[in-house]
């Protein structure tokens, strides 16, 4: 039987010599696809699964002698062309991918929604800057029941560990608890010093690890330095 479902990729990985797995998020949660070839006649099927986070309508089946759906054909629905010649935009979309690849386990229908509705926002180019991406990210939290709120009034530093295995993660520095929780209930426009984007990034990041049992690293974190960089010195949006 032939299905289809709304697919944000998040990682996407050659198989042989013409195959693809995808793995991303649907309105249903999170799956993984099969994609026999992305060739014809010699080209590329779908040049835009090179693009963080697009937005595909995706349409498959299955087989009873494989794991995984098979997809027979996808779609784009949402992508900017200007993303694809904006830097800054590129990397928090690189960036993103992978936190959702690394956190985003558990996917319902709100969930998803909520994902859809922040890269409208990026392929739209709406308060695109360094705060966007700390409120973003702080309102994801919440939507996975990890809120800021008990924080409110902390008055002292806080050792963090993995709920999970109960392994140390480090210190978060009380000017940050009480940064995150102002984030919760501001707009994209509160200011946050240079100095203190990446260790802010980085507090966000140890809060995320210490609610799962991943401990990847996060690669692109290197690259969103040169991301807040592109803002210095420009005022908010």
């Amino acid at each position: 039987m032939i299905e289809q479902t709304e697919f944000i990729p998040l990682r996407v990985v050659k198989y042989k010599e013409r195959s693809l797995v995808l793995t991303g998020i649907t309105p249903q949660g999170r799956k993984d696809f099969f994609l026999n070839s992305y060739i014809k006649n010699k080209k590329n099927k779908y040049p835009f699964l090179a693009y963080p986070l697009p937005i595909l309508e995706i349409t498959y089946f299955r087989r009873s002698h494989f794991n995984l759906p098979i997809v027979s054909d996808m779609q784009l629905v949402k992508y900017s062309p200007h993303v694809l010649f904006s830097p800054p935009t590129q990397i928090l979309l690189t960036f993103l991918a992978e936190i959702y690849y690394a956190f985003l386990r558990h996917v319902d229908s709100a969930i998803y929604a909520f994902i859809r509705s922040k890269l409208f926002e990026i392929f739209n180019f709406q308060h695109l800057n360094p705060t966007w991406v700390f409120v973003h990210l702080v309102n994801l939290l919440e939507q996975l029941g990890f809120g800021l709120q008990k924080w409110m009034n902390w008055d002292k530093d806080l050792e963090l560990s993995n709920t999970f295995a109960d392994t140390p993660i480090g210190k978060i520095h009380v000017r940050f608890l009480r940064l995150l929780y102002h984030l919760t209930q501001s707009d994209h426009h509160l200011n946050i010093p240079p100095a203190d984007q990446m260790p802010l990034l980085e507090t966000i990041i140890k809060i995320f690890h210490s609610h799962f049992s991943s401990t990847r690293e996060i690669q692109s974190m290197r690259q969103m330095e040169l991301f807040f960089s592109f803002f210095e010195n420009k005022t908010p949006s």
